[in-house]
C-alpha cells in the first residue's frame, strides 16, 4: 500500500441525492478534468455517462482518456458563447476532477441555468464549489462507481 491514501468517500445519503437529481435530469452536462486521470477513473466516468446517456465535456486543460471517446466532446473556451450555449441548457451538471472555469470568476452572471443541480466533486478542497455551488471533497474514482451502482438500483426501478 502507499501512502497517503487520498480516497476519500462520501456519505451514503450523498450519494442518494445525487443519484436522484442525475437520474431525473432531463438534461444532464458531465464536465471533467485532469483529476479523473489522477484518480484513474476513467471506466467509472464513461460508466455514468452511458447511463445518463450524455456526453463528457472537458474542461480547459483537461488530459484525460476515455475508453468510450464517443462520448467525450472537449470545449476549450467553455466560459465563451459556444460553452455557455452548452451550459446553460443543462438541468443538472456533474463536475468531476476540475476546477470550474477559473477564467470567469469575475463574470457578472453564472454560466449555468438559474435552477441547475449542481453536483461538484473532486480532491482539491480549495477548488471545489469555489466559483459557483458548495461541492464535496471526495476521490472521483471513489464516488463514481458509487454513483453508478446507486444509479443502476434507481434506473432498474423505473
Amino acid at each position: 500500500m502507499m501512502f497517503p491514501v487520498t480516497r476519500v468517500a462520501p456519505e451514503t445519503d450523498q450519494i442518494a441525492h445525487a443519484a436522484s437529481l442525475l437520474a431525473a435530469a432531463q438534461r444532464p452536462l458531465i464536465i471533467m478534468g485532469d483529476g479523473i486521470a489522477a484518480s484513474s477513473a476513467q471506466a467509472e466516468l464513461a460508466y455514468v455517462a452511458r447511463q445518463l446517456s450524455t456526453k463528457v465535456w472537458g474542461a480547459k486543460s483537461a488530459k484525460t482518456k476515455m475508453d468510450t471517446m464517443h462520448y467525450k466532446d472537449t470545449s476549450r473556451h467553455a466560459s465563451g458563447e459556444y460553452g455557455e450555449m452548452i451550459t446553460s441548457q443543462a438541468d443538472v451538471v456533474l463536475i468531476c476532477g476540475a476546477y470550474i472555469f477559473p477564467e470567469v470568476f469575475s463574470a457578472r452572471s453564472c454560466i449555468f441555468a438559474t435552477d441547475a443541480n449542481i453536483i461538484h466533486i473532486d480532491l482539491n478542497s480549495y477548488e471545489v464549489g469555489k466559483n459557483f455551488s458548495p461541492g464535496h471533497t471526495n476521490d472521483p474514482r471513489t464516488i463514481l462507481a458509487r454513483l453508478a451502482v446507486a444509479l443502476d438500483g434507481i434506473m432498474a426501478a423505473t
